[in-house]
């Protein structure tokens, strides 16, 4: 799959996520309505899917970590950071199906959306080389394989080590 592939994949699970996120928190209360439209609205930030500068934008494509400054790097791995809290807090807050006994709820999507957004930074950004950036791809996934412990490792170590 080329690059621009699995950039328009991630971008669409962003969107898939934008949804979940709606479903997942939709009530009559006005609190959980706001909370809900805030974490859309990060889902969508220019941050992350801006035209010029997002982590999803077409201009970086072209983007090459080593031709770019240390200042351009780190402001590169703090959005990537902020990213994988977000993502984090999703598998959380909405795990799949299969690792909550007794849930009625099937959310299997938000996990392969996740896994999408995550395949695309692992290769675009290469996330699993750099210092920050690795250490916050564990920190994303140990929870769910702490909170929700399965006989094998589960599909995100599979992406994350094969």
């Amino acid at each position: 799959m080329s690059l621009i592939d699995l950039r328009e994949s991630a971008v669409n699970a962003l969107d898939v996520l934008s949804v979940a996120v709606g479903e997942a928190y939709s009530s009559n209360d006005d609190d959980a309505n706001s909370a809900s439209s805030s974490l859309v609205r990060m889902w969508k930030s220019p941050e992350f899917i801006g035209q010029n500068n997002g982590l999803f934008s077409q201009h970086n494509l072209s983007y090459e970590r080593g031709m770019a400054t240390s200042q351009q790097n780190k402001e590169i791995d703090e959005s990537i950071q902020r990213m994988l809290n977000l993502i984090g807090t999703m598998i959380m807050e909405i795990p799949p199906r299969e690792l909550v006994q007794g849930d009625e709820e099937d959310h299997p999507i938000v996990l392969l959306s996740c896994l999408q957004i995550i395949e695309y930074l692992l290769r675009r950004y290469e996330i699993h080389a750099r210092p920050n950036t690795a250490e916050m791809l564990l920190q994303t996934f140990l929870p769910l394989q702490v909170c929700y412990p399965t006989s094998n490792a589960g599909p995100s170590f599979h992406v994350l080590w094969h």
